[in-house]
């Protein structure tokens, strides 16, 4: 007979989900797991349905659970932050056991979210950390350790060792009685780390085994084998042995009464990394304004100017040599001496233009291919920059000292920047990338990527160069003479336009992304693609004018006329029109067209703030319009939310408006008076940023009334100006003192702090300096009270990850030249407090649950505006069920976060991987990867949580390796990747087509053996009916000595599953490649917002075989999916494929679908209500036991309905299985 059961153990949740809570992929070797067929799908999914037979409900001690280890254990990469420890603990409390998690930090978002692990962490620091729990006298300790230790290659053959030390202090310390679970490390997908592993995990099997046999409650999890493709049910025997062992043995004794005299229950205890309190799902969701993607609108000026001269030699240039916010026109001229100058016609305003006497020195004979204009230190004027024919640049600076007649000085500082040899003078650009008003270098790939290195620092030279890695992936112009980076919409961040050869201009914008990275990869850029006025494609400057024309089209605020409010001038479209004269002189018109495009300058993440409004000690969240007008989003006093449940109140539209533009930069929310409620402050940036107030006289039951406070204390003022980047602000109101009332902070670009302080009574106190410079850029500064002592911390939040270091205030000392005394670490430098998940700019410290503390509140992505937020938490032990209803748990991962929308580089059409290419779903083939070289860049080619499915691929090879291919998916779009090869005899390439949707792949092989073991051959065969004939592609290299072994793809248990995409490496080369398949054809579809041709009556009167439907989207709410299973002599399983989500408005896609009807919802569909079946031998003790606990028995085969009511015989037909399981 047969078993259908969806129950775990405690052992098959601890392994399951360490699978999902890893931050490494794991693969099997392609050579161990491709030689056995399994009798069961071998993919994350088919755990799901594993029975691992379970401790019985009876009288037990209660357990006091210690997780031990590293970043598996935290549950960082797991959705939810909890690993595999929720599950645990579910499983136990469903078990019978009383149940406390215990350990000195805190993660996820479940309750009793105690835990001892660190990310990143080796054994033995994992040996430091385990002596904080001692005090908690654990009953029972799980462990996972010493995957980082293999990865860095940390004396192997110590670790065992290593591991039995920290076991034997467990025992002497806590108690002998202690039982420890220790499980062998998982797969890595590092080639040297994978092959130390085995030898390691050998020697962990020695110790667990050595200890066993003195007698120590010790058991070992073998996770050895347990992901390759072998037969699963050799687990099961494996797992259901130990757990009858564990109860046989009667190990768990009661634990002894903890220690905990010295926990601190109150409110004053420091933050660590990683120990918030998930609020448990989205505390934003989208709110605020935005001025949409780039649309380009033109006024056509005519000639503004004319001018004759000797020479046509490109030797025109645009530069705010005078003023920020117009460009002046300089000519290239060489003088008699033999020094270049420039003749300067200055720009004054309306397209007015004066020649001034005195020519402009930049002290640099730079010749004109070399010339770049750029404000190289942020100070909003152009300066000169020179790069020479090796990719060399030489500085010179604006000294801003010009006017009337006299052009500015400017004084040359020498080499800015190296040469590098990738990036001779042709391929270099600069252009400010970060928007930080300081010019970046970029360098040019063939294909049009860019790479950026970060000017840092305040200097007018560079203090540091930080690497930002790719930042713009190239579009396929075909000339690197085209790309430029100018500011096109004024938002402070060059934007990137081509210019084609008749003046014709694409255009992406550059807008602040939320994208977490690292120095190397990161500070990520939103990019967009912009149109003209009402189109979908193509340029946003036409152009049109005779060909050659490129190197006179220059962009530069002629006008300069700003978008809105608060913005810079838009740069306008200049066409220096050249004829000859008879006379041999040349003639330029100055034609200019008037910028007046929109968009793309507001990210609605611009304007989250965050302020107790109401006085009841939570803070409100304050969205700010950029000219100054709020709205009010009041907090709603949860502290923990599920799915679409609202974190705020009902929105109080323009709760505030002023009665003139303000910017919001200089809005401030803060208590000024001390009555526990914030008011509104501006800092007058024309006024050495004096301060005018909203005084908040809310009340509870009147409403908002504010009262206007012109100059409420004239002493406070100062002279450091805003600068462009977001967050580059001089001013900040903060409680340094613990007054209760709000100090004023003056911050100078180097990050030096003075300012006042206000005292009870609000008097204001000069202080001289608050805080001294640690060369942090001021951007990057936030104040808020971490440790809940009362007193505004120093925090500082690194740009690339977000994570955020602490100087605690401890209050007012004379020290080092300070008035306050911040604390630092023993070894310096701040403490670390919060683990970033997005970039540095999108985190914010309100506090939210209104504890006194500071929590952190991360914005996903500057477009949608979505966030989630941890609780800066300090209580002690926490404890307690995440529900009052105590049921089996499963394994439903929670909904992935938001992507996209100012996360990460938008334009770049290959998804994060971290979203398609991730851990597998239950309904795909676990993945295999092929190729071991390390080289190249990260890419995810898919987008299946889409609905969008690849439908062909073009591959090219050489005689060594795979060096390219391209993918179209259904949708239409296109991706590559990898270096194309010329087409000629030596170079083996092809194209396969098909339908996704019906056509399977008869075979899918690749190899490795490339070059440096990379991807060495690809081979592909579907069926003859796919597209146009392409129905073969095999492009891959000649091994003189004969191939190295296939690797036949897993496509699912009948070969049949559909290909999601890839996930792979490539640079020049495919480096690596990991198809992701379904474990089947596609049985069940999804379909949202959607209308039906035919109709969903007619669809369902249809034959399955061969049905089409096509839908476009409509009101209403439609789904599609299969009802009730089969189950043969032969039990095989098909499991679903992901949801189709809503198309766009007029699109048509075409799926094959199976009983459409109105009342039909994901839940009917049989493989989400069972997860697995077995064979049941009747003459074994165990498995009629398992039999006795399973949902029901399947004596014979036949046709089941999801209630486990037979209905017929196999090889029912659709209308017969719709009519015996009825919607």
């Amino acid at each position: 007979m047969k078993l259908i059961h969806s129950f775990f153990s405690l052992w098959g949740i601890f392994l399951h989900l360490l699978l999902l809570g890893t931050t490494t992929l794991v693969y099997g070797h392609p050579h161990d797991v491709f030689h056995h067929r399994a009798k069961v799908n071998d993919s994350f999914g088919d755990l799901d349905g594993l029975e691992i037979p379970v401790l019985e409900k009876r009288a037990q001690p209660d357990l006091r659970v210690m997780a031990l280890g590293a970043s598996i254990v935290f549950g960082v990469g797991s959705t939810d932050g909890n690993g595999f420890r929720k599950l645990l603990r579910d499983q136990l409390r469903f078990s019978g056991y009383k149940v406390d998690m215990v350990g000195t930090k805190n993660g996820g978002t479940m309750k009793d979210n105690d835990v001892e692990a660190t990310s990143g962490f080796i054994v033995k620091q994992i040996h430091d950390a385990s002596k904080l729990s001692y005090k908690y006298k654990p009953n029972l300790v799980v462990i996972n350790a010493g995957t980082n230790d293999i990865v860095g290659n940390i004396d192997p053959a110590g670790q065992p060792q290593r591991l039995k030390s920290m076991l034997l202090d467990l025992w002497s310390n806590i108690s002998p009685d202690t039982v420890i679970i220790v499980s062998t490390i998982l797969p890595v997908d590092k080639p040297a780390a994978e092959a130390l592993r085995g030898g390691v995990n050998n020697g962990y099997r020695d110790v667990v085994s050595d200890l066993y046999k003195q007698g120590k409650p010790i058991y070992l999890a073998d996770l050895d084998g347990f992901m390759s493709l072998s037969d699963l049910r050799k687990w099961r025997a494996h797992s259901g042995r130990l757990s009858r062992k564990l109860k046989k043995e009667n190990k768990l004794k009661d634990p002894l009464p903890a220690d905990t005299s010295n926990d601190d229950g109150g409110k004053t205890c420091r933050k660590s990394p990683g120990d918030g309190i998930n609020a448990g799902a989205l505390t934003q969701k989208g709110s605020g304004y935005d001025d949409g993607t780039y649309e380009h609108d033109s006024q056509e000026m005519g000639a503004v100017l004319t001018i004759t001269s000797d020479w046509d030699r490109d030797q025109w240039f645009f530069a705010r040599i005078f003023r920020s916010d117009r460009d002046d026109l300089l000519g290239w001229v060489e003088n008699s001496a033999g020094n270049v100058v420039y003749a300067v016609r200055r720009n004054d305003g309306g397209g007015k233009f004066t020649k001034i006497a005195t020519d402009l020195n930049v002290n640099d004979n730079c010749k004109p291919k070399g010339v770049v204009f750029i404000d190289l230190n942020g100070d909003g004027l152009d300066d000169f920059a020179c790069i020479g024919p090796d990719g060399a640049v030489y500085a010179s600076i604006n000294q801003g000292n010009g006017g009337g007649d006299k052009p500015p000085s400017f004084v040359y500082k020498g080499l800015w920047r190296a040469a590098d040899s990738r990036f001779p003078q042709a391929k270099v650009r600069l252009a400010d990338i970060d928007g930080d008003g300081r010019a970046d270098f970029c360098g040019l790939s063939d294909n049009g990527d860019v790479y950026v290195w970060r000017n840092g620092w305040i200097d007018d030279m560079p203090g540091y160069w930080q690497a930002l890695g790719k930042r713009f992936e190239g579009k396929g112009m075909g000339n690197l003479e085209g790309t430029r980076f100018e500011d096109l919409n004024g938002d402070g961040r060059d934007d990137w336009i081509w210019v084609g050869d008749k003046g014709e201009a694409h255009t992406w914008t550059n807008s602040r992304s939320c994208g977490v990275g690292k120095e190397g990869d990161g500070l990520k850029v939103a990019w967009r693609p912009g149109y003209y006025k009402g189109k979908t494609s193509g340029p946003t400057h036409t152009g049109g004018f005779a060909s050659g024309i490129r190197n006179r089209i220059h962009f530069a605020r002629i006008y300069g006329e700003p978008q809105d409010f608060g913005l810079l001038g838009r740069l306008d479209y200049v066409y220096m029109e050249h004829t000859k004269g008879s006379n041999g002189k040349h003639t330029f018109r100055m034609r200019v067209w008037k910028n007046k495009g929109y968009g793309a300058t507001k990210p609605k993440a611009d304007g989250n703030k965050y302020c107790d409004m109401t006085g009841n000690g939570r803070d409100d969240y304050v969205w700010v319009l950029s000219k100054g007008e709020m709205d009010l989003y009041p907090n709603g006093g949860k502290n923990f939310i599920t799915g679409q449940e609202s974190y705020w109140g009902p929105m109080q539209k323009a709760f505030f408006k002023p009665d003139r533009d303000l910017d919001r930069r200089d809005l401030h929310l803060t208590d000024w008076d001390g009555d526990g409620k914030c008011d509104i402050v501006w800092v007058d940036p024309n006024n050495q940023n004096r301060v005018s107030v909203w005084r908040n006289n809310y009340t509870p039951g009147g409403g908002f009334n504010w009262q206007y406070l012109a100059n409420p204390a004239p002493e406070l003022y100062c002279p450091e100006k805003r600068g462009i980047g977001f967050q580059d602000i001089p001013v900040q109101f903060a409680d340094v003192s613990g007054s209760g009332r709000s100090d004023y902070l003056c911050i100078e670009k180097n990050g030096r702090i003075w300012g006042w302080t206000q005292d009870a009574n609000g008097a204001w106190t000069y202080i001289d300096q608050f805080f001294s410079s640690k060369k942090h850029d001021r951007a990057n500064m936030r104040f808020a009270d971490v440790d809940g002592d009362g007193r505004d911390d120093a925090i500082w939040v690194e740009k690339f990850s977000g994570d955020a270091f602490v100087y605690y205030n401890m209050g007012r000392r004379d020290i080092a030249g300070s008035r306050y005394w911040w604390e630092i670490q023993e070894r310096g430098g701040p403490f670390p407090a919060y683990g970033g998940s997005y970039a540095g700019s999108c985190q914010y410290f309100p506090d939210l649950n209104g504890d006194g503390r500071a929590d952190l509140h991360s914005i996903q992505g500057t477009f949608p505006n979505t966030a989630v937020t941890a609780y800066n938490v300090c209580d002690g032990n926490r404890s307690g069920d995440d529900s009052t209803d105590i049921k089996k748990p499963d394994l439903i991962m929670p909904p992935e976060t938001p992507s996209n929308g100012g996360g990460g580089e938008e334009s770049n059409t290959p998804p994060n991987p971290g979203e398609n290419c991730g851990l597998p779903q239950k309904w795909m083939q676990l993945p295999i990867k092929v190729g071991e070289s390390d080289g190249g860049e990260d890419f995810c080619f898919a987008k299946w949580n889409q609905g969008v499915f690849p439908r062909e691929i073009e591959a090219w090879a050489t005689e060594g390796s795979l060096h390219w291919i391209r993918m179209v998916y259904n949708d239409g779009t296109q991706v590559t990747a990898g270096k194309k090869p010329p087409a000629d005899n030596k170079h083996r390439y092809g194209t396969v087509k098909w339908d996704p949707w019906h056509d399977s792949f008869d075979k899918f092989s690749l190899y490795a053996g490339g070059f440096k073991n990379g991807v060495g051959r690809m081979v592909l065969e579907l069926s003859d009916s796919c597209d146009s004939g392409k129905c073969n592609l095999d492009a891959g290299a000649y091994w003189p000595g004969g191939p190295p072994p296939e690797v036949d793809v897993p496509r699912g248990e009948k070969r049949d599953g559909m290909l999601l995409g890839f996930r792979l490496r490539a640079g020049d080369i495919i480096d690596s490649l990991t198809p992701l398949f379904s474990k089947s054809k596609p049985v069940k579809v999804t379909l949202r917002d959607a209308k039906f041709t035919p109709t969903w009556q007619e669809l369902n009167a249809r034959p399955f075989d061969g049905t089409k439907v096509t839908w476009s989207k409509e009101k209403g709410h439609e789904d599609g999916g299969e009802i009730g299973v089969t189950i043969g002599s032969e039990y095989s399983w098909e499991a679903a494929v992901p949801e189709v989500v809503t198309v766009k408005n007029g699109k048509k896609i075409e799926v094959s679908a199976k009983y459409v009807g109105k009342q039909i919802r994901r839940d009917s569909q049989a493989t989400d209500a069972y997860s697995n079946c077995f064979d049941i031998d009747e003459d074994d003790e165990d498995d009629r036991k398992d039999a006795d606990a399973a949902d029901f028995v399947i004596t014979e085969s036949g046709t089941y309905c999801p209630d486990g009511e037979r209905v017929g015989n196999t090889g029912m037909s659709d209308s017969e299985l719709l009519n015996a399981c009825p919607i």
